[in-house]
């Protein structure tokens, strides 16, 4: 638990078969990789936003096919997930985020990634060609979260009509 704002400036990776939930009365800044293998869990529960910067991701180098993911996890904000351009009036960053997981912001997302990066041919790579993030569900999580976050307050009832 923080009761501050929490920056990320180092790759996480979160042990096999670990539950760690994080929750934090601020903002969660992410600048490096975030991984959670298979059999783990980890989630983000933050007051505030969650910013994910613009240099997290893969460089406009290659064909942008792969699906590695930099950000591994569940992330619940009360803000906004904001997926930072350092630069959104230029030609753009080039960095393609890829992201794996569940990803709720009740005030919406800023998805900003601009992959065109060089404005001179072969500019193939672009937001038109390949998507700028990539969200991809892990369906796992939800069976390794821990037992207390399960827990749902609703209640069905059959009624007559």
């Amino acid at each position: 638990y923080s009761t501050d704002s929490v920056v990320i400036n180092n790759s996480w990776t979160i042990p096999a078969n670990t539950k760690v939930v994080v929750l934090v009365n601020g903002n969660l800044d992410i600048g490096k990789d975030v991984s959670v293998p298979v059999g783990s869990f980890l989630v983000f529960i933050i007051s505030g936003n969650i910013n994910i910067s613009g240099q997290l991701g893969d460089k406009t180098t290659g064909s942008f096919t792969g699906t590695n993911a930099h950000l591994q996890g569940v992330y619940i904000a009360d803000g906004i997930i904001d997926t930072y351009e350092p630069d959104p009036v230029g030609e753009g960053s080039g960095f393609r985020l890829v992201a794996a997981g569940m990803f709720f912001a009740k005030t919406g997302f800023n998805l900003q990634r601009d992959l065109k990066n060089d404005p001179v041919p072969p500019a193939t790579i672009n937001n038109e060609t390949r998507p700028g993030e990539l969200f991809i569900f892990r369906p796992d999580l939800i069976v390794n979260a821990p037992a207390e976050l399960l827990f749902s307050s609703m209640s069905w009832q059959e009624v007559s009509p």
